[in-house]
C-alpha cells in the first residue's frame, strides 16, 4: 500500500467516492479501486465531498461525461492538480474545451481516438497547445497527436521546418515551451 494513512479515514468518505465515479461516471468497481490505489489522495482530501462539485464545474465548460471518464480512468490526478489551478489561480474552467477544440480542429477528429488523450490537456494553452496548432495549421502538414504535445520545442520545430526564434515572434512568447 502507498499510503497507510488511507486505513484511517472513514469508511463514509471512501463509499462517497465510489458511490460519486459509480453512478456520476459510469465507473465500475474495479476501475475505481484502482484509480484509488493508483491516486490515494482523493481519500486523504476528502474528494468525496468535493468530486460532485469538480464534475458538474468540468460539465459546466462543455466537457462531456464520456471525457470526464476517461480523465478518471487515464489521469486521475488531473481532478487533483486541474482545479488546484483553477481556485490558485482564478482562472476559468472552460480553458479545458479550449483547449479540447482547438486540438480537435486541428487533428480534424476526436480527441477520444488518440492514444495520448487525456494526457496532452495538461500542457499550457498558451504557450504549447495554441502556438503549435496554429503552426500545423499554417504548414498544413500531419503530425500525431502525440507527437504534436509531446515532444521538445527542438523536435517540434525540427519536423516543422522552422526555427525556435520565429516561431516565437509570431506567437508573442518567448517560446513554444513545452
Amino acid at each position: 500500500m502507498k499510503e497507510p494513512r488511507v486505513l484511517l479515514m472513514k469508511y463514509s468518505t471512501v463509499r462517497g467516492l465510489f458511490h460519486t465515479m459509480r453512478k456520476t461516471l459510469h465507473i465500475g468497481p474495479t476501475h475505481i479501486a484502482e484509480i484509488l490505489e493508483r491516486e490515494p489522495r482523493f481519500i486523504l482530501q476528502h474528494l468525496d465531498e468535493a468530486l460532485p462539485q469538480k464534475l458538474k464545474m468540468l460539465e459546466d465548460a462543455g466537457v462531456n461525461k464520456c471525457v470526464q471518464k476517461e480523465l478518471m480512468k487515464r489521469v486521475p490526478e488531473f481532478y487533483l492538480r486541474f482545479f488546484a489551478y483553477v481556485l490558485l489561480y482564478n482562472r476559468r474552467a472552460s480553458v479545458f474545451k479550449e483547449k479540447m477544440d482547438i486540438l480537435q480542429s486541428t487533428l480534424g477528429h476526436k480527441l477520444e481516438q488518440e492514444p495520448s488523450f487525456p494526457l496532452v490537456l495538461i500542457k499550457n494553452y498558451k504557450w504549447v497547445i495554441k502556438p503549435r496548432c496554429e503552426i500545423i495549421k499554417r504548414r498544413k502538414r500531419f503530425l500525431p497527436l502525440h507527437e504534436m504535445m509531446c515532444c521538445t520545442d527542438e523536435e517540434f520545430c525540427r519536423f516543422m521546418q522552422i526555427t525556435p526564434e520565429v516561431s516565437s515572434r509570431t506567437h508573442d512568447s518567448p517560446s513554444i515551451v513545452s
